[in-house]
C-alpha cells in the first residue's frame, strides 16, 4: 500500500479497501493506553473521510466542501455533492409533508368546531329561524333554492303552526312544470311576494293551486298554474324575474299580484330607477360581471344548508353595509325638483312604471296580463291615498298605448265578504291570507283568466320569448350606459373652417 496524491492512503489490488495504520482493523485488539489514541485517530479519519458531517449535523450545501471524486470498486463515480442534494430534498420534503399535516389537522379542527356550532344553533334558536331558501341571480333577483323541501314553521299562536313546503326545479312552489303542451294548453304565471307564495299554508289550499282546479274543471284543454310568488320580492324583483326567467316558462296569461308595501320596497333596490327618461336598469342589472355568477352559487350552496354560514354572512353584511340614499329618482317637475304630492310620489310613479314594463314584456309574447292587489288587513275597508294614485297613474300608463292587453281585477270585496261570513281571511297574528282568502282571491282570478283566455294570441316558441327579452333590456338600458360617438374635428378643405363630426 502506498500514499496517493493527496496524503491519502491507496487501494492495492489485494486488500480492496483503504488501509490505516491507525485505524483498527478487523480482529485487531487495542489494549492499554492506546485505546484513547485509536479513537482519537478514527474520530479524525472519519473528519476527513466525510468533512461535510460534523458531530451529526448536516452543513449547508454551499458550505459543504467539494471532495475529489472517488473510484469506487466498480468503476464508478461517487461524490459528496450528490449526497448533500439528496439530503436537502430529503428534509425538504419532510417539511413540506409536516405542513401538510398541520394544515389538514388544522382544517379537521374547523369542521368539527363548525359542526358543533350547527348543532348547537339548531338546538338552541326557536323553529323559526331558519337558511332562506333563495337563489340570488347576477341580475338581481332571486328565486326559491331549486329542488328545495323544507318545514316552514309559522310564528307562534298561527294556525297550522308549520307547513311542508316543496320547490321544483325551476325554482317555484309546487310540483315539476311540464313542457308546453297542445296549443289547447293553457299556462299561467302569476307574479308576486309572500300573499302569492301563501308558504304559511300547505300548497293544496293557497290561491294559485286552487285557481288551476277551477280553470280545469271550466275549460277542456290543460291548465298550467306556476306560483312564482317569493318573499319580500317587490315589483322591481318581478320584472327582472320576468324578463330573465318567466318568458322562457311560456306563458299564456301573466298574472301581477301587488300589495301596498311595494310603494316603498321598490324604493329601496338599486337595480331599476325612474329617470326623467324613464325606466331605466343599473349596469350590473343588464350586463353583470362574470364572475358573479359562480360566486353567486357557491354562497347560496352553502347559505342554504348551514345556518352557521348564514347567520354569519348575514351579520358581515350589515356590518359592512353603508348608510347611503336608495338609487331612485323621484318624479321630476318642471323644474326638476320632486313632486310632493300623491300624485307626484315617487313609490307611486316607480310602481307605474314598472307594472308598465311587466304588461309591455308580457305582450311582446302575446301573453295578456291581470293585474290586481291585495290589501292587507289594515286596509282592508279602504283603499290608501298612495296605492290609489299609484293604480292611476299606472292606467294612465297603459291607456297611452292602445296595443296594451291588461285587466285588473278587485279582490278587496271578494275578501269583506269572506270576512262578513265569519270566515278568517286573514290569519290571526300573522296578516298573510288564511284559506278562505285564497279562496276568494282565486274566485275572482278565475272569470278574469276565462275572459283574456279566449282571445290570447299563440306563444311562439324560443326565438319570440328571446327577441322580447332583448327588446325589454333595450328598454331598460340606461342613456349613460350607450355611449355616444367620439367626436373629432375635421377641416373643411378651401375655407378653413372647422366643423364636429361623428369619429
Amino acid at each position: 500500500m502506498h500514499g496517493g496524491r493527496d496524503g491519502r492512503p491507496e487501494l492495492t489490488p489485494r486488500q480492496g479497501r483503504r488501509h490505516d495504520p491507525g485505524r483498527p482493523q478487523p480482529g485487531h485488539q487495542v489494549q492499554g493506553p492506546d485505546v484513547r489514541g485509536s479513537a482519537l485517530r478514527l474520530r479524525s479519519h472519519i473528519d476527513d473521510q466525510r468533512p461535510w458531517l460534523v458531530r451529526d449535523r448536516l452543513l449547508p450545501l454551499r458550505a459543504a466542501p467539494r471532495a475529489p471524486p472517488q473510484q469506487g470498486r466498480q468503476g464508478q463515480r461517487s461524490g459528496a455533492p450528490g449526497r448533500i442534494a439528496r439530503c436537502h430534498r430529503r428534509r425538504r420534503l419532510a417539511e413540506i409533508v409536516l405542513v401538510v399535516k398541520k394544515l389538514g389537522l388544522a382544517a379537521v379542527t374547523t369542521c368539527l368546531v363548525f359542526l358543533a356550532a350547527e348543532v348547537a344553533l339548531r338546538l338552541l334558536l326557536p323553529l323559526q329561524v331558519d337558511v332562506p331558501h333563495l337563489r340570488v341571480y347576477p341580475q338581481g333577483f332571486y328565486t326559491w333554492y331549486p329542488g328545495a323541501r323544507f318545514t316552514y314553521h309559522n310564528l307562534a299562536g298561527v294556525i297550522p303552526s308549520s307547513a311542508e313546503i316543496r320547490i321544483n326545479d325551476d325554482g317555484l312552489r309546487g310540483g315539476p312544470i311540464p313542457a308546453s303542451g297542445p296549443e289547447d294548453q293553457l299556462r299561467v304565471l302569476v307574479l308576486g311576494d309572500s300573499f302569492t307564495a301563501g308558504v304559511q299554508l300547505p300548497e293544496a289550499e293557497i290561491f294559485t293551486t286552487r285557481l288551476g282546479e277551477q280553470l280545469q274543471q271550466s275549460r277542456s284543454g290543460g291548465v298550467v298554474v306556476m306560483n312564482a310568488g317569493f318573499n319580500g320580492a317587490g315589483t322591481a324583483q318581478q320584472v327582472h324575474y320576468l324578463i330573465y326567467r318567466g318568458l322562457d316558462l311560456e306563458p299564456d296569461i301573466v298574472v301581477l299580484q301587488a300589495t301596498d308595501n311595494d310603494l316603498d320596497d321598490n324604493l329601496a333596490q338599486s337595480g331599476l330607477s325612474l329617470s326623467p327618461d324613464g325606466l331605466t336598469a343599473s349596469r350590473r342589472a343588464v350586463d353583470p360581471p362574470v364572475w358573479l355568477a359562480s360566486a353567486l352559487r357557491v354562497r347560496d350552496w352553502l347559505g342554504n344548508r348551514s345556518l352557521v354560514f348564514y347567520l354569519g354572512y348575514r351579520s358581515i353584511k350589515r356590518l359592512s353595509a353603508r348608510v347611503g340614499t336608495p338609487v331612485v329618482a323621484a318624479a321630476y317637475g318642471a323644474s326638476g325638483a320632486a313632486a310632493t304630492s300623491s300624485e307626484g310620489d315617487a313609490g307611486a310613479r316607480l310602481f307605474a312604471a314598472l307594472a308598465g314594463e311587466i304588461v309591455d314584456a308580457a305582450n311582446d309574447v302575446g301573453a295578456p296580463v291581470v293585474l290586481f292587489s291585495i290589501p292587507d288587513a289594515l286596509h282592508l275597508s279602504a283603499e290608501g291615498e298612495r296605492s290609489a294614485a299609484a293604480w292611476r297613474l299606472l292606467q294612465e300608463r297603459l291607456r297611452a298605448s292602445s296595443a296594451s292587453r291588461h285587466d285588473r281585477v278587485d279582490v278587496r270585496e271578494a275578501l269583506l265578504a269572506a270576512q262578513g261570513r265569519g270566515e278568517q281571511a286573514y290569519l290571526a297574528g300573522d296578516g298573510h291570507l288564511g284559506p278562505p282568502g285564497h279562496r276568494a282571491v282565486a274566485d275572482v282570478l278565475g272569470g278574469a283568466i276565462l275572459a283574456l283566455a279566449g282571445a290570447r294570441e299563440p306563444v311562439a316558441q324560443g326565438a319570440r320569448a328571446q327577441v322580447a327579452r332583448q327588446a325589454a333590456l333595450a328598454r331598460l338600458r340606461r342613456p349613460r350606459d350607450v355611449r355616444p360617438p367620439r367626436e373629432i374635428p375635421t377641416r373643411l378643405e378651401g375655407n378653413g373652417v372647422e366643423q364636429q363630426g361623428g369619429g
